[in-house]
């Protein structure tokens, strides 16, 4: 994986932990907590933030909400509306030292 896509990862991931107040399980609508966090600096569905989610997907960390799952889907990583952050999230974030 290449570096730059797991550091807009982790900056994606951190913006989500900040957003739930580090709740695992809690929907979020993805495109706002990305578009409204000043230490990203991604186009919303631009190949770095595309790179970034799908990385995100695969590793676990962050997961469709299967409850929102009818309200709004897209074909695109990250194009549902509704994540929530697994506990993968929070074990990447601690392995990466940005919380305890």
């Amino acid at each position: 994986m290449p570096d730059e896509v797991r550091e807009n990862a982790l900056r994606i991931l951190m913006a989500v932990y900040d957003h739930v107040e580090g709740r695992v399980g809690v929907a979020v609508v993805l495109q706002s907590v990305v578009q409204n966090d000043e230490n990203i600096n991604l186009s919303y569905h631009g190949p770095e933030y595309n790179e970034a989610v799908e990385y995100l997907i695969e590793e676990g960390a962050l997961e469709e909400d299967e409850r929102y799952r009818n309200v709004a889907a897209g074909v695109q990583p990250g194009g549902g509306l509704y994540y929530n952050m697994s506990r993968r999230g929070s074990e990447m974030l601690r392995e990466a030292g940005f919380v305890e």
